[in-house]
This record gives C-alpha cells, structure tokens and sequence, in this order.
C-alpha cells in the first residue's frame, strides 16, 4: 500500500519539515532554496503572512502556500494568489508550483493541482 498524500495549506507547525525540504533543495542547487535555508522558519512565517495580505510588496495579492506532505516528508508546494489586478484576469491564480527534487514524477504536484 502506497503511504497517503496530503495536501493542505501550511501550518507554522510545518516549520521542521519545511527546513528540511529547503535544506534538502538548496542541496539539489535549486537557487530559491539555497538562500531561504538561512532563515527558513522566520520565511515560512513571512509566508503564512502574505495569505492574510500582510508583509507584501506594494501591488502584490496575497498567496496561500499549500504543501504536499507524505508523512513528515515534504513532497510539493504551490503557491496560490488571490484576487484580480488590472494586468491580470480577476481569478485566483497558480503563482508557482515546485517538487521536492528527488520525488519528482510521483505525482504531488498534479495531485496539488488537482
């Protein structure tokens, strides 16, 4: 039996498990994540923020962060944004989606999107 995926927004309490993804794909040379490992709670933090439309830049929407977690493995996330600005139709929208390096082709991401 194949270990259940879940999808959901992400949690602080997701802080462990997303410093060892960051650590992990800073590893793999994905540029991203070799400079947010530095400080990665306090960015999940930051992250958490921005889906309340707090801590953006000036003319950004808010963005839910969402995770694909096996267990305590960090499989995929994406990154939704909210809202409508004049430069872009007025539907929430996929702002980026990535896949833990070594688990790519096992279908988090499609199931995130799904």
């Amino acid at each position: 039996m194949q270990p259940l995926i879940e999808c959901r927004a992400a949690r602080l309490t997701d802080a462990p498990t997303y410093r060892r993804y960051e650590a992990e794909c800073g590893a793999a040379g994905l540029p991203l994540y070799q400079v947010a490992q530095f400080g990665s709670t306090q960015w999940l933090q930051e992250l958490l923020a921005h889906a309340n439309g707090l801590h953006l830049p000036p003319g950004y929407l808010p963005t839910t962060t969402y995770f694909a977690l096996e267990g305590e493995a960090l499989l995929a996330t994406l990154r939704l944004r909210h809202g409508d600005k004049p430069s872009h139709p007025p539907v929430a929208w996929l702002y980026r989606l990535r896949d833990h390096p070594t688990r790519r082709g096992e279908g988090a991401a499609r199931i995130l999107l799904g």
